[in-house]
């Protein structure tokens, strides 16, 4: 009887990795446009259409760019889990609670002045992310109880939680489920083009300040050793479990700060549905770029794209919104097979006559 095995090769370039990550997103595009030449759409047509509203205007770049925001935060947080082997599948629901604590700030009581409603929105935001993924990290490192049940299901506490809020408390006078606008010292300041604000120059820094620890300081070279060998890491002494709470306590700050850039810098009030999905694209994000900060922009920009040109073909050919999310969830499927095949080869071996069945 012939049985089939997969059996580790030896680490691949990363030109063949890069390879691997275009063909995923190649064999996406050309899944997503079976489906709409399934319903009666020109697939090239649509495409063009996507990249023009995305990037073939000053309005579409501007759109892209917003919506990018979210994602390099999300995207960064997912990531550096990432270098230590844990999966921050909670994003989402960091990325919701920032927001509550900024907005809870914003409609508390008034501040002297837009510095400081930008520096406590700031640190109310990052200390919500921060507790709401360290708690999943406490619980992996004195307990090994699995990062990615606890950040899930965490999402879900967190989106009630802000729809709570939102119907609740600081429902708007007008009774519809919006909170009231937030005073204009509490909004973050617009650039002039488009709804750009300069949550741009915070997630800029925020990507340059986490490259720079991952790259040269002591503590991303531990990061990187715990990940790749937490025996060799304990033999060297280093602090696996205070790591694994830090760590996590530093995604989820960073994903709390895409709460705050989305209802400071574009909405200036929390809205019904401040929840986007960004948390759970962020994984693909990360995967994609390899973990790494700067990767992780450019791939935000690129989702950023095919979120405002995905609403560009919507408007102008009928093609439903979950055509993009057929491409985004196929991208995560082709990359994740492809990285099996990459990192393993499949070998027949002849099973022994007692084993078989």
């Amino acid at each position: 009887m012939i049985a089939f095995a997969l059996v580790k090769r030896p680490r691949p370039p990363r030109a063949l990795r890069a390879g691997v990550a275009a063909a995923s997103v190649l064999f996406a595009l050309v899944l997503g446009g079976a489906v709409m030449a399934a319903i009666g759409v020109n697939p090239l047509g649509a495409y063009a259409a996507l990249c023009r509203g995305a990037f073939g205007t000053r309005y579409g770049l501007s759109e892209t760019v917003v919506k990018a925001v979210p994602l390099l935060f999300c995207g960064l947080s997912v990531s550096l889990a990432l270098r230590m082997r844990l999966w921050n599948i909670g994003a989402e629901g960091q990325y919701v609670v920032g927001a509550l604590a900024a907005s809870l700030v914003a409609l508390g009581p008034p501040l002297p002045g837009r510095a400081a409603y930008a520096i406590v929105m700031l640190a109310a935001s990052f200390a919500a992310g921060a507790f709401w993924a360290g708690v999943p990290g406490l619980l992996r490192a004195r307990f090994n109880v699995s990062e990615i049940i606890t950040t899930l299901l965490m999402n879900w506490v967190a989106i009630h939680l802000i729809q709570f809020f939102v119907y609740g408390p600081l429902r708007g006078a007008d009774g519809f489920p919006f909170t009231r606008p937030f005073p204009p010292a509490a909004c973050m300041a617009r650039l002039g083009w488009g709804r750009m604000h300069a949550g741009v120059f915070l997630a800029a820094g925020a990507c340059a300040l986490l490259h720079f620890l991952l790259a040269r300081t002591t503590w991303g070279f531990e990061i990187k050793v715990i990940g790749d060998s937490p025996g060799c890491a304990r033999y060297a002494g280093m602090a696996i479990k205070k790591n694994i709470v830090a760590v996590m306590a530093l995604a989820g700050g960073l994903a709390g700060l895409a709460g705050l850039c989305q209802v400071a810098g574009v909405e200036c009030r929390i809205p019904r549905e401040v929840f986007a999905q960004y948390g759970y694209t962020a994984i693909i994000l990360a995967w994609l770029a390899r973990a790494a900060p700067f990767g992780v922009a450019l791939v935000a920009l690129l989702f950023g794209g095919l979120l405002t040109g995905g609403e560009m073909i919507q408007i102008e050919l009928g093609v439903p919104l979950s055509v993009i999310n057929i491409l985004t969830g196929s991208i995560l499927i082709f990359l994740l097979a492809g990285d099996l095949f990459l990192d393993h080869r499949v070998v027949t071996r002849r099973a022994a006559r007692g084993t078989e069945q």
